[in-house]
């Protein structure tokens, strides 16, 4: 037991006394005369520069780095366009303080089960407004309208509307992939 108790102590104090003996990596400075200067294809010597890294050095070249960004042109930015929506979306319209307008079930099943699809030819069947061509309309034109139709069955109804599977827009993935095949 005292063999144990002293062993770690003298193995941290011969290692700690390696780190004094040998200080870390540092490099004497040679002679310019002694650095091998290369030779460029048409026989003649590169002129080197030896600059000195210091902390002003990284500062200045910093805020050389900084103003060559800011001059840079900056690339053109494309405008947002909002999701048009499109056959087979399924979409989640949710009337507050009429539960039978929304999602059958309530909560027990998801939004993109008991969504509102979309028809192959764009159209929407809702009650109380009937089939609506929704193809191409943004979720906000397609509220807006709704809440419009709404308004004279319902007092000031308030609306929700969000996609909830965007499967309108499908690409086709093939090569080696885990799932190849349509994804929307």
């Amino acid at each position: 037991m005292f063999y144990q108790k002293r062993i770690l102590p003298l193995t941290l104090m011969v290692s700690l006394a390696g780190c004094a003996a040998v200080p870390g990596m540092y490099m004497p400075r040679s002679d310019v005369s002694e650095l091998e200067v290369p030779v460029l294809e048409d026989g003649t010597t590169a002129q080197v520069d030896i600059v000195p890294i210091t902390a002003d050095l990284v500062v200045q070249q910093q805020r050389l780095r900084t103003q060559q960004r800011q001059t840079l042109p900056r690339p053109d930015q494309a405008p947002y366009q909002q999701y048009r929506i499109g056959p087979r979306d399924v979409l989640s319209i949710t009337v507050w303080d009429h539960p039978e307008l929304t999602i059958p079930a309530g909560e027990f099943r998801s939004a993109e089960a008991a969504g509102h699809l979309v028809d192959e030819d764009g159209t929407l069947f809702y009650p109380y407004v009937g089939s609506i061509d929704v193809e191409g309309m943004t979720v906000d034109q397609l509220r807006r309208l709704l809440t419009r139709r709404l308004s004279t069955y319902i007092e000031n109804p308030q609306l929700d509307v969000r996609v909830a599977a965007y499967r309108s827009k499908r690409a086709y993935v093939t090569g080696e992939v885990a799932a190849p095949g349509i994804q929307p």
